[in-house]
């Protein structure tokens, strides 16, 4: 973990998340018109982004706000994909810094992942998931296939 980096990911999130009440207009434009309710939408991602910035400050709480918060970029993309594509939409934006902020909506991804110390998978077998302590979200699937009943059975363990 990077604790400086934590206070600069939480000061971010609140400061976006904070942005989408107090201007939810600029937000709602940025909303593809495929997706409905685009006030709700707005608000939905702002409280998910102050929550995020939240959680990423308590340790408990860190790699499920962090998982969280790169769920939240990833659902975003549309709209990042739909300001680079209608830049007349945005006011005051100039369109470069439009195609820049696709990409570093992965940038942010990678800074959260590496921030907060986040892992895929497991470094230990998965029958010990269950039994040893994980300090933080650990988890394994697992997908068979029975040869006698040509069924497919999966498990996901935490």
């Amino acid at each position: 973990m990077h604790v400086p980096s934590i206070y600069a990911i939480a000061l971010l999130f609140s400061a976006a998340g904070t942005a989408h009440f107090v201007w939810p207009a600029a937000f709602v434009r940025i909303v593809p018109p495929f997706l409905p309710a685009p006030y709700t939408l707005v608000y939905v991602s702002g409280a998910a982004e102050l929550l995020g910035a939240a959680g990423v400050l308590v340790p408990g709480l860190r790699p499920y706000a962090g998982w969280g918060l790169i769920l939240l970029l990833l659902a975003v993309v549309p709209a990042n994909v739909h300001m680079a594509r209608h830049p007349a939409d945005v006011e005051r934006i100039p369109a470069w810094a439009l195609h820049l902020r696709l990409p570093l909506q992965f940038v942010l991804i990678g800074w959260i992942y590496w921030a907060l110390g986040l892992q895929l998978g497991c470094d230990r077998p998965a029958s010990t998931v269950q039994s040893a302590p994980v300090p933080y979200p650990c988890w394994s699937v697992g997908i068979t296939r029975s040869s006698s009943t040509s069924t497919w059975s999966g498990a996901v363990r935490a």
